[in-house]
């Protein structure tokens, strides 16, 4: 990855790079840009090697960092849909109780870059489409909201799932910069259920 920053650095081309709230170690959540990265497993350790390195490059560079990236079209598998498709199912899910984190809907992505990059922003930004939740309570707004009381949810510690490494806790992003220069605000959850309903 370095390598080929180096070489847009070369051709004068500004890198994006889609960094992560793993760079955070999850203890305090609701992070700003400025907050100590800390993380605590391998994943993380590469994202702040690579924003270091663009940190301590003295060129121009966009830097956002995000949680889990959702939509909300009726084949994805991705966060939303994919916990939707499981309950329809009617399969019994254990779902971390104590881990927080701030998705970001795919449009809303494509958008705050978009606007980034039209207004010539450069550095460090936090972007994200709903406020700070845990993942079983997204779980049990989707299985209330779509009556799939079939299926069932297990509330379960995060390490208790014997991960082979380390998962932070709360990772939920503080996105008050992106706010101030863009106006944008999150949406609540059933503004994204009811988008999962194709309306």
């Amino acid at each position: 990855v370095q390598r080929l920053l180096e070489e847009c650095f070369r051709r004068g081309i500004m890198p994006i790079y889609l960094s992560s709230d793993g760079v955070f170690d999850g203890l305090k959540g609701d992070y700003c840009e400025e907050d100590d990265r800390i993380p605590v497993n391998k994943y993380g350790q590469i994202r702040k090697e690579v924003e270091d390195f663009l940190r301590s490059s003295k060129r121009q560079f966009l830097i956002l960092r995000i949680g889990r990236v959702f939509d909300t079209e009726q084949n994805s598998t991705t966060l939303l849909m994919g916990l939707k498709k499981d309950l329809q199912a009617g399969l019994t899910l254990k779902v971390a109780v104590d881990q927080w984190f701030t998705p970001i809907h795919l449009d809303d992505l494509f958008f705050l870059l978009h606007f980034l990059l039209q207004k010539k922003c450069v550095g460090i930004y936090h972007l994200a489409s709903l406020s700070r939740i845990s993942r079983f309570d997204l779980a049990q707004a989707i299985k209330q909201f779509f009556n799939l009381h079939h299926a069932s949810l297990i509330p379960t510690k995060i390490n208790s799932f014997n991960f082979m490494e380390q998962r932070p806790q709360d990772t939920s992003l503080n996105i008050k910069k992106i706010r101030e220069i863009t106006g944008f605000q999150p949406r609540p959850l059933e503004f994204f259920l009811q988008k999962m309903m194709g309306k």
